[in-house]
């Protein structure tokens, strides 16, 4: 069973307004990332967890993942990487508080590389792996699954570099977040790049097209109906979340466009 979510600080600045649109909307599982009493999710004290608990409990609401920033900071820069080490440690105090077990990452940033243009990325790999792999080891330790995201501003842009990443890793830890579009910038469509992730995926993002509609996938000729039929097929029991569409309006759009999709394919 697909569970469709959407990030609450994207929906409303307001957490309770933005539990409540998703609540009203027939939503039940979100992601947290920033618009948290004015906070991100890895700036959240020990104060603000209880009345971030009732703010949920409120409108019925559960936690899908926490989605920190982790590792998405400049692979040269070793006190950044220190720093998103503390940040990484104290999201997962915050995941224990709140019930969940999966926490988002990256695979760094370079001043070599731009969004959609990184440096070759087989000469970051073995960078990428010993920086991330004290978190990865806390991880382990704390009964953790941390997602690496595929992002094209990230070092890895496809889904095959996050395999990648993932397999040298070599950590049960270590699963996946599946950004549909990301592998279509480098010729490879979502039929094509999924299979690199198959089995390894907790959330999918889906974002809108240039034409800010949910399909088709770019310039695939791919649709979220064949994603969704692919994922189903394979026994996928996981999320899929509407990502950066604009505001409230953008994101209701999102969901009951992807909504529709899932209430046809899982009946």
């Amino acid at each position: 069973m697909i569970k469709l979510c959407y990030i609450t600080g994207e929906m409303s600045d307001d957490f309770d307004k933005a539990l409540e649109l998703g609540a009203n909307a027939g939503i039940d599982t979100v992601q947290l990332r920033m618009g948290l009493f004015g906070k991100n999710i890895e700036q959240l004290n020990d104060d603000d967890i209880p009345r971030t608990k009732d703010t949920l409990a409120k409108h019925n609401m559960n936690i899908g993942m926490l989605l920190p920033p982790f590792a998405k900071c400049n692979i040269e820069d070793t006190e950044a990487i220190a720093e998103h080490h503390k940040t990484f440690i104290r999201t997962v105090e915050i995941a224990h508080a709140l019930g969940t077990k999966l926490i988002r990452a990256f695979p760094f940033l370079s001043e070599k590389g731009t969004r959609w243009n990184p440096p070759p990325f087989d000469q970051y790999l073995d960078r990428i792996v010993e920086n991330l792999m004290p978190s990865v080891k806390h991880a382990e330790a704390e009964g953790i699954t941390m997602c690496m995201e595929v992002n094209g501003g990230t070092i890895g842009v496809t889904e095959r570099h996050t395999r990648q990443v993932i397999d040298a890793l070599d950590s049960k830890a270590v699963e996946a977040i599946w950004e549909i579009d990301s592998g279509w910038h480098f010729g490879e469509p979502p039929s094509q790049g999924y299979h690199h992730l198959k089995g390894l995926i907790q959330d999918v993002h889906v974002k809108i097209n240039a034409n800010g509609e949910l399909d088709p996938i770019w310039e695939t000729n791919e649709t979220h109906t064949d994603v969704v039929r692919q994922l189903l097929a394979d026994g996928y029991n996981g999320m899929m979340t509407i990502e950066h569409w604009p505001g409230e309006e953008g994101t209701l759009k999102g969901l009951h466009q992807l909504g529709e999709i899932l209430k046809q394919e899982q009946n």
